[in-house]
C-alpha cells in the first residue's frame, strides 16, 4: 500500500506544477514609432487620447532613453508627430489625457511596472490604473484601482493580481507623464484533465498490482 500511495504521489506531482510567471518588457528595442495596437507576450496594448470623454484612437511610442525613461507612451496627441521627450510619454496635454489599454485576454496580471515619474512638486507624475470588463468606458464614472504619484520613486511596481478584461494606465492630474516599463503576468496552475490523471496513474496501479500478486504467491 505504501508503495502505491509513493506512485501516485509521484505522477500527480509530475503533472502539478504551475506555470511560470512572465514578464513582458517594453523598453527592449530601439527608440520608435508604434502602431495603434501591438501585441507582445500574447498581450495586445494599445495607445488612445481622451477628450471631452471621446476615446480617439492614437499611437504607441517605445521611449528608451536613459537613465530613467524606458517603456511604451504615447506619441504626442495634439502635434501628432510625437516630437521627442516627455512628450511620448502618458501625457495630460490640455485636453488630451492619454490612456494605454490592456485587453488580458485572460491572462493575469501579476503587476504593472511604471518608470519615468520623476515629476518635482507641486509637479508630482500621478498615475491611475482602472481594472474593468468594459471597452472604452467613463473613467470618472470609475474607481481606480490603484493610484499613486512618484512619491513612490522614478521607477515603481505596482502589484495588480486580479482578473479583469481590461486594463487601463493613465495620467492622474494635469502635467503628470510617466511610461509603462514592463508587466508581469502569471497563467494559472496546470492542473492535468481527469483522463490524463487517468493515464499517468495505470503504470502506478498496474506495478502495485503485480507487487501484491507477487506477496501472494
Amino acid at each position: 500500500m505504501k508503495i502505491l500511495l509513493a506512485l501516485i504521489t509521484l505522477a500527480i506531482s509530475c503533472c502539478d506544477r504551475p506555470a511560470e510567471a512572465t514578464v513582458i518588457d517594453y523598453s527592449v528595442g530601439s527608440q520608435s514609432r508604434l502602431a495603434h495596437e501591438i501585441t507582445q507576450g500574447g498581450v495586445p496594448v494599445s495607445a488612445w487620447s481622451i477628450e471631452s470623454g471621446v476615446w480617439q484612437p492614437v499611437e504607441l511610442f517605445r521611449r528608451v532613453d536613459p537613465p530613467n525613461d524606458f517603456g511604451l507612451g504615447v506619441c504626442n496627441t495634439p502635434s501628432g508627430s510625437c516630437g521627442t521627450g516627455q512628450q511620448n510619454e502618458i501625457d495630460s496635454n490640455g485636453a488630451y489625457r492619454d490612456v494605454i489599454a490592456f485587453s488580458t485576454a485572460g491572462v493575469i496580471f501579476d503587476a504593472i511596472n511604471l518608470s519615468s515619474l520623476d515629476g518635482t512638486f507641486p509637479g508630482d507624475d500621478a498615475w491611475s490604473i482602472y481594472l474593468t470588463n468594459l471597452l472604452l468606458p467613463d473613467l470618472a464614472a470609475l474607481t481606480p484601482f490603484a493610484a499613486g504619484a512618484n512619491g513612490h520613486g522614478i521607477f515603481h511596481r505596482v502589484p495588480i493580481g486580479q482578473a479583469a478584461d481590461w486594463i487601463y494606465v493613465t495620467t492622474n492630474g494635469a502635467g503628470s507623464d510617466f511610461l509603462v516599463r514592463s508587466i508581469e503576468t502569471a497563467a494559472p496552475s496546470e492542473v492535468p484533465e481527469p483522463g490524463t490523471m487517468a493515464l499517468l496513474m495505470l503504470p502506478a496501479l498496474v506495478i502495485a498490482r503485480r507487487l501484491r500478486r507477487a506477496q501472494w504467491s
